[in-house]
């Protein structure tokens, strides 16, 4: 009997250990990376999704699980099982979505004030009396 490569991969378990390796390892690179370009622009004005990258292979591995969990309890087919994940990982982007308002407000610095090079013409204008 020939299996597919998707019974193949599920039969050994490779997709949980990617899994698990994407939730060890993105936190790790994300932070060294972080920490390697502190003083860069790309770091300090977007600190917020650098958090939000360490959180994301945790939450991978975890989402991957309740997903998995839902659909032995319902089966592939079910409609309630897709009504179920659908509503989980809305509630898991609107989770995110609320992180990341929060993060961009707590650890984040704004942005410099524009530096204009040219002075524009209302400016040269003087003030109205």
């Amino acid at each position: 009997m020939e299996t597919s490569l998707f019974e193949t991969m599920e039969r050994t378990g490779i997709i949980d250990r990617v899994f698990f390796w994407v939730a060890v390892f993105l936190p790790l690179f994300s932070a060294g990376l972080a920490f390697i370009l502190r003083d860069e622009n790309i770091v300090t004005r977007n600190r917020h999704r650098w958090v939000l990258m360490a959180l994301a292979g945790p939450a991978l591995l975890v989402m991957w699980h309740v997903y998995n969990r839902v659909i032995d309890h319902y089966g592939l087919d079910s409609v309630k099982g897709l009504l179920v994940n659908l509503a989980i990982f809305t509630v898991t982007a609107l989770l995110f979505t609320g992180i990341r308002i929060l993060l961009r407000a707590l650890i984040t610095e704004p942005p410099p004030p524009p530096r204009s090079q040219h002075p524009s013409p209302a400016s040269a204008l003087p003030p109205p009396a």
